[in-house]
């Protein structure tokens, strides 16, 4: 019933979510932390939460729930889970309860009864706490496993937290669903193999990271969010002080040409930096996706033209990497720190990826379906 007037509400989703994890699940703690609640009823509760998520987020039914429950840091949703966290929360208060000086409290903890209700919520806790298995639950499944990169910075999860200046509540729930890869397309599992070709070039299956990352249909609308995220980085390093070159040509002598995003100069030294927005997959991760990045520049190709360029001159290559879903890796540090980068601005890069990460799939379903 409490569920039903929150979604008829005339209230965004964002703040349907944060009703539901700061108001409603809050206050049937207490109630669901007494020797009556079974593990089935936490089970029935969780499910009804669950479906009011998916639906007011427009999820997928097979949406792992892993995404729902695992902490935001991690990448989920931060939605507390009934079933885990209840038995495990009673059962650490048990616990601390038993440990007390008072003896009349060990007496009682101590007793036949009280000692069969402790074991039986410890059997229903586990021994693992619930942040760290819904953690590793999402990490592991073959769509997710690339939102551990959301741990790198807190810039990556704030949009959860606040819904950031400007965004309507549709642009809130398309951010959440690229997140968690909600975002239609036909390239899924339960779609016949011919059916899975990607209907804007025919020429790769169409998953959602080849239509924001790889589809030529995407392509120019890929070069903006690009240089969306440049220009943002270029006007700070600018009203910090420092001398900003954009794109540069530097012509080696075997011809090769080379054009880094933007070349800094700051008491000296030379900062050579590189935007790269990237997928987040299991089979590569964000530092080496950095590290590759770093190698396009820092050899001695490179090094020789760009000496030509600026004689004296001491280089620094330093990449900056974010996630196509809306990431800041842990890799960038050595570029945060260079470019003394604040919070506020890593959050509006993020902002950025994910709403062009919206615009890029908006517009390739337009185009395929014209």
């Amino acid at each position: 019933m409490m569920l039903e007037r929150v979604h008829r509400a005339p209230l965004k989703p964002d703040q349907k979510l944060s009703v539901l994890r700061q108001y409603l699940i809050p206050r049937l703690l207490y109630g669901f932390q007494n020797p009556g609640v079974t593990g089935g009823l936490l089970t029935a509760a969780d499910r009804v939460i669950k479906r009011f998520v998916k639906r007011v987020l427009h999820f997928n039914i097979h949406t792992p729930d892993a995404v729902i429950h695992a902490a935001a840091r991690y990448g989920g949703l931060g939605v507390y889970c009934l079933r885990s966290g209840v038995p495990f929360t009673f059962y650490r208060r048990l616990d601390r309860l038993g440990r007390e000086g008072d003896p009349v409290i060990r007496a009682v903890m101590a007793s036949p009864r009280v000692a069969r209700l402790v074991s039986r919520i410890r059997q229903l806790a586990g021994d693992v706490p619930p942040d760290q298995v819904w953690k590793e639950r999402l990490h592991a499944g073959q769509m997710t496993a690339g939102l551990r990169s959301a741990s790198g910075d807190p810039a990556s999860s704030a949009w959860l937290r606040a819904r950031p200046h400007g965004w309507s509540g549709r642009d809130f729930v398309r951010a959440v669903q690229l997140r968690t890869e909600n975002l239609p397309v036909v390239g899924v599992p339960y779609n016949p193999q011919p059916a899975r070709q990607c209907r804007g070039c025919r020429q790769r299956i169409e998953s959602l990271s080849h239509v924001l990352q790889g589809c030529p249909v995407t392509h120019g609308m890929r070069i903006r969010r690009h240089d969306e995220i440049c220009r943002k980085v270029a006007r700070h390093v600018a009203a910090s002080g420092m001398t900003v070159e954009w794109e540069p040509h530097v012509r080696a002598r075997d011809g090769a040409l080379y054009k880094p995003d933007l070349v800094i100069h700051t008491q000296g030294v030379i900062l050579v930096v590189d935007v790269q927005v990237s997928w987040e997959s299991v089979n590569r991760t964000m530092s080496e996706v950095w590290d590759l990045k770093r190698r396009v520049y820092d050899q001695a190709n490179f090094r020789e033209a760009a000496a030509r360029r600026w004689p004296g001159g001491c280089f620094r290559f330093c990449p900056l990497i974010l996630g196509a879903r809306g990431f800041w890796p842990r890799c960038n540090q050595v570029t945060e720190d260079l470019l003394r980068i604040p919070g506020h601005l890593k959050a509006s890069c993020v902002n950025s990826v994910l709403k062009w990460g919206s615009s890029l799939h908006s517009a390739f379903m337009r185009t395929v379906w014209a």
